[in-house]
């Protein structure tokens, strides 16, 4: 089958690590990062990226524009997905501003995880004053643009649960961001 536009075969579709993460997972077609947020997620994704919060994060280069993939262009896409790979009825497709060079944390100095450890930092700062939080805190939620971090993963950040004080990723974000940065030094 012919599928107009950008879309590429099935051989040039990876399926991307998303850790886990039970609200959807990430697919690189050619040159595009695709995002499938499964049904029961769907409206809160959908309310998230119209949302100011989004919104000032993308227009201050601290996360990735992304649109969501609709109509037509859905009904083709289904047409080519990978195999193994499927689109719920009720899934929202995104499709995510390509960050060109991805690193991992891994290969990071400490200069780097220092910036990416106080972006993830503001961006839980800034999701409390929005009624949300982030439910992991790793390295692996930042690449860079340039020497610039950038947060990637929108399906992180969630509403915050009434009568929570403390942040449920706390402990993850010491094991992943400070114990490193304390071996570092």
């Amino acid at each position: 089958m012919e599928v107009s536009g950008d879309f590429v075969p099935r051989s040039r579709m990876t399926i991307l690590p998303t850790f886990r993460d039970p609200d959807g997972y990430c697919l690189s077609v050619g040159e595009r990062i695709i995002r499938v947020v499964h049904p029961e997620a769907a409206d809160r994704v959908r309310a998230l990226i119209e949302s100011d919060f989004v919104s000032h994060l993308v227009s201050e280069g601290k996360m990735p524009w992304t649109r969501i993939v609709a109509g037509a262009e859905l009904a083709e896409w289904r047409e080519v997905w990978p195999a193994g790979s499927t689109i719920d009825n009720g899934a929202l497709v995104l499709e995510h501003q390509r960050i060109e060079f991805t690193s991992y944390p891994h290969e990071w100095s400490a200069e780097m995880l220092y910036a990416a450890g106080e972006l993830t930092l503001e961006i839980q700062l800034r999701a409390l004053d929005a009624g949300l939080t982030l439910k992991d805190a790793t390295p692996t939620n930042v690449l860079f643009e340039g020497s610039q971090p950038v947060f990637v993963d929108l399906l992180s950040v969630t509403s915050r649960p009434s009568g929570i004080a403390v942040w449920p990723a706390y402990a993850q974000f010491i094991r992943t961001f400070l114990l490193p940065l304390l071996r570092y030094r």
